[in-house]
């Protein structure tokens, strides 16, 4: 299986995409939080890749469906039981978050396996910590994948809503869940 288009954007969302700029219609390169030169959506750049003059929104998304084939080549490999597109492509955008050694060794992975689709978004809450704390925009991703894993993509375009997922109103739904006074237990009869 591949990425969809409809992945590939999903993906770029969560990941963002940086140093735009406007007067040349070009993303450049920038230095990530790690302090490696990157460019796009993500991409790593390697050792003889020259990104000196930019490159366009449509080359940063050619980039990214080159980037996320190690992914889609270890859940070729690694799911053995049958997948619809929107599950893939939410699989997808959680390993090239977390890393393929996550997938293997995941118990989301084993019990995916196991026939237990239903569990999936469940476990992908599992992984929303980073430096051992739980990370709200990790958070809020995990369960934007789980409602990908869960909500199947239409037939047709001329089903599809404008806007798939929200991702606005995802983040504000799980910023306001996180708001909401803890309920005291109710009452012994």
């Amino acid at each position: 299986m591949k990425t969809s288009e409809r992945g590939l954007a999903f993906l770029a969302a969560w990941e963002g995409k940086a140093r735009w700029n406007d007067a040349k219609e070009r993303y450049f390169p920038y230095t990530d939080v790690a302090g490696y030169p990157t460019i796009g959506v993500g991409h790593l750049i390697k050792q003889g890749e020259d990104f000196s003059e930019g490159i366009t929104e449509d080359q940063m998304m050619q980039i990214l469906a080159a980037d996320v084939m190690k992914c889609e080549r270890a859940i070729s490999e690694k799911v053995k039981v049958p997948l619809e597109q929107n599950q893939f492509d939410a699989l997808v955008s959680w390993s090239f978050n977390v890393g393929i050694g996550a997938l293997w060794s995941s118990t989301l992975l084993i019990r995916l396996n196991l026939g237990k689709h239903a569990e999936v978004p469940e476990l992908l809450l599992a992984w929303c910590n980073a430096g051992g704390k739980k990370n709200q925009g990790l958070l809020n991703r995990r369960k934007s994948e789980g409602k990908l894993w869960s909500t199947p993509y239409p037939a047709s375009p001329a089903d599809e809503p404008t806007r798939l997922f929200d991702l606005t109103d995802i983040a504000r739904d799980a910023d306001d869940e996180a708001r909401k006074p803890s309920q005291p237990p109710p009452a012994a009869a």
